[in-house]
């Protein structure tokens, strides 16, 4: 299987051969590094028992470790993190003294990713020309952005009942890029809303961290409770997927959330991480 760039899924479960990186439903699952190379080994092995000596010379070769130590615990941080049972695998099949077998049919992802990459990079471009006309910078159009790191923006998300439409919630997302872009200059801001049209799939984490060569994700969800509408929100640095910050606001009927107060909250998260 040539799977050099594309994303590789299987059941819910999506894995980026590139960054090595696990999600399942759009949201990153955290995997060793080894443990990450070793799943795909298994992934682009197309259903065939994959040794244990391969795995030994493609992966731990010219390191001194204790290899049958080293691969069994990748094997059962992998199977944590499929929540997967060695008495009844659904996922890695053992062979005793020879290797594993990876038991789910894989499938690359279907999308473009050449012509999505070239959008995200226009969309970069038409929010950064945007923002500069209104004299709104915040790294974007300053003489050298590429000392800043980025924070992407994601697309708002809306759990169900509330009744946001689409419409509202890209509005909010862009209130809420202006806002990070006004108020601060410890990283470029980028939109990551306008990615897709009205059709567009949820992007997942791993998406925009690659599309969008982002170092940092500030994501949203507007969800109904008891006693009445929420949006949380969560800062997020790609290295990892770690949280550095997290929030919870109140909301209005009609008027759209403002993250000005959060501003100072978020500016030393990013400063601490």
């Amino acid at each position: 299987m040539n799977n050099d760039g594309l994303v590789l899924r299987f059941d819910a479960f999506e894995f980026d051969p590139q960054r090595l990186t696990l999600s399942h439903s759009g949201t990153p699952i955290s995997l060793k590094r080894q443990s990450a190379e070793v799943l795909h080994l298994l992934l682009k092995s197309e259903g065939a028992v994959v040794a244990r000596d391969e795995i030994r010379d493609q992966i731990w070769v010219g390191r001194t470790i204790e290899f049958d130590d080293g691969i069994n615990a990748a094997i059962r941080d992998i199977r944590r993190a499929l929540e997967d049972d060695a008495s009844a695998p659904r996922f890695i099949e053992t062979h005793p003294k020879l290797g594993y077998r990876f038991l789910m049919r894989v499938r690359q992802k279907d999308r473009d990713f050449a012509r999505l990459r070239i959008r995200a990079l226009a969309v970069v471009g038409i929010v950064a020309l945007g923002l500069a006309a209104l004299g709104m910078t915040s790294g974007i159009g300053q003489d050298d952005p590429g000392d800043l790191d980025r924070l992407a923006v994601m697309p708002l998300r809306v759990v169900a009942p509330h009744p946001v439409t689409t419409e509202m919630a890209d509005a909010w997302t862009r209130s809420m890029v202006r806002e990070l872009v006004a108020g601060q200059e410890r990283v470029q801001v980028i939109s990551a809303g306008e990615l897709f049209g009205e059709d567009r799939p949820d992007p997942s984490m791993a998406d925009m961290t690659r599309w969008l060569e982002a170092d940092y994700l500030l994501a949203s969800e507007i969800y109904e409770a008891d006693d009445g509408p929420y949006m949380s929100l969560r800062l997020i640095r790609t290295d990892g997927y770690v949280h550095l910050w997290t929030t919870t606001l109140s909301l209005g009927e009609e008027s759209p959330p403002s993250i000005s107060p959060l501003l100072g909250d978020i500016v030393d998260a990013l400063e601490g991480a």
